[in-house]
């Protein structure tokens, strides 16, 4: 929770500065000029006088199909990072005693994934800097570069870190669970002082009732009612953490479908014959856009100028496919939402299962016609696009592809994670299912009592002596339990004959 803040600080200024890169040295200007490009803008500065001149125009330079792919997967992974900021905290829960690590743990994954999405074009751009065009061969890396790489790294440790928290291990040092010991001392009554053993009379023992009224409980007996209680196990439930896991990639993944579907941007026609060169046509499934990227302004709604396009086979199938994505993982999230029932102690599993199935029919709906188009990208036929053998085609993947692979791919993996539910494996771990110790006594835990012992009233006497010979034939007469003797037991004068619970 504190390298992701910070790591999207420092993409969120990776993104947006103009200073991917530097070029110095530009032949027939001056040797203190120093262009900064960046994916959005590129600015001029002179280090004599510190001047610097922004929206400056470079069509080959934005053209550049690195480009348009960094501006996709960054923006990305910015929302996809608050996203994940809000889910974790979520389970983070610092305002409790116990933190929900599966939602937690869920809130570290998307971090993970978010730091990747930057790491990916932040390491591509790096690595052909020096091949996209440019005025002058001394290229330089600029700070956004090394911005990018700092915070995409720190969202990865941050987020791995945090995914861990999904499964318990090392006796659940990995999230700060330490076993404690507790050195319980037996207790006792208070007792008085030993005395050494004294023979009752017989007088006594007649006047003493016939049947004693102290159970006596045997040490096996209290050990073993200890081992019931102590071993006594139920299974709580919790909203397992593949539900959660598929919850939030759903959504993620409509969200990005949506904007594939409607965004007029699946493939973009530049270096036009007759045209402008920093003319670009913009083509989707719906709409068509005629840009510039000099002067940032769109002309859209031009479906009537291109019908050759809007004609080809691929167009109304990804039509009807996206959109029956579209309404399918809505259909998904509502069966879902009812069975993983995050207010109830327990899921409904087979319909969790059956809204998960659905969801992963809905990514599947959305990378097919993605997969085609991009396949048979440079084959659509367009009025735009002139076949002239003499010259190439300038025609490039648009972001509204890689929305759509992304967010297919969340939904493939979050529906095929919430099925997997649908049966109970590896000892119920998949449901979350997690045997706790119960503290409570079970209703039968008092220890059995040994049979009472019956003191008999009078002793039969012998005619010839109504004194027993020895204090051992008295012992043997008397079928009465007592304490053993202690060799260093003080005497007390005060204390009765009578055997108390502390003596035995």
């Amino acid at each position: 929770m504190v390298l992701a803040p910070c790591g999207w600080i420092l993409e969120l200024t990776s993104t947006v500065a103009p200073a991917w890169r530097t070029v110095n040295n530009i032949p027939g200007e001056s040797t203190d000029l120093v262009v900064q490009q960046g994916l959005w803008d590129i600015c001029r500065t002179f280090t004599s006088s510190r001047e610097i001149k922004c929206n400056q125009e470079d069509t080959q330079y934005f053209s550049a199909q690195i480009i348009q792919i960094a501006k996709g997967l960054m923006v990305s992974s910015l929302i996809l990072n608050l996203i994940a900021i809000g889910v974790a905290s979520a389970g983070v829960r610092c305002w409790t005693d116990k933190p929900n690590w599966t939602v937690a743990g869920v809130g570290g994954l998307l971090i993970f994934i978010s730091g990747v999405l930057t790491i990916i074009p932040v390491a591509w751009y790096t690595h052909i800097m020096t091949s996209i065009f440019s005025a002058s061969t001394d290229v330089r890396v600029g700070y956004c570069l090394v911005l990018g790489f700092i915070g995409g790294i720190m969202e990865v440790l941050g987020g791995l870190v945090m995914s861990i928290g999904l499964c318990r291990c090392c006796s659940g040092r990995k999230s700060n669970e330490r076993p404690r010991t507790f050195a319980v001392k037996p207790t006792r009554n208070p007792s008085p002082p030993h005395r050494a053993p004294t023979v009752p009379s017989v007088s006594s023992v007649s006047s003493a009732s016939s049947v004693s009224s102290v159970p006596y409980y045997s040490k096996q007996n209290t050990l073993d009612s200890l081992q019931k209680r102590t071993t006594a196990q139920s299974s709580t439930m919790r909203t397992p953490g593949i539900l959660i896991f598929g919850m939030v990639l759903a959504p993620c993944g409509w969200i990005l479908d949506l904007t594939s579907t409607v965004a007029p941007n699946w493939r973009t026609v530049h270096n036009l014959a007759n045209k402008a060169s920093d003319f670009v046509v913009e083509q989707g499934i719906w709409d068509i856009c005629l840009t510039s990227t000099t002067s940032r302004s769109q002309q859209c709604e031009q479906q009537g100028t291109d019908k050759i396009y809007f004609d080809s086979q691929i167009i109304p199938i990804a039509k009807g496919m996206m959109v029956a994505s579209l309404i399918v993982t809505l259909l998904g999230l509502a069966v879902a939402i009812p069975g993983v029932r995050c207010w109830r102690e327990k899921p409904r599993w087979m319909l969790a299962s059956l809204g998960g199935l659905l969801i992963f029919c809905s990514g599947a709906l959305a990378i097919i016609p993605i997969a085609w188009y991009t396949h048979i990208l440079n084959s659509i036929n367009s009025t735009y696009v002139l076949r002239d053998p003499n010259r190439a085609d300038d025609i490039r993947v648009g972001y509204c592809i890689i929305l759509g692979y992304i967010g297919g791919i969340m939904e493939v993996l979050g529906g095929f994670v919430m099925f997997l539910g649908i049966c109970s494996c590896c000892g119920g771990r998949n449901r979350g299912e997690k045997p706790l110790t119960n503290t409570r006594r079970p209703a039968t835990d008092r220890p059995t009592p040994l049979p009472r012992v019956n003191v008999p009233r009078s002793f039969s006497r012998n005619t010839e002596s109504s004194v027993p010979y020895s204090q051992k034939s008295l012992d043997d007469d008397l079928d009465f339990p007592r304490a053993k003797p202690r060799d260093r037991g003080s005497v007390n004068t005060s204390y009765t004959g009578r055997p108390y619970d502390a003596d035995l």
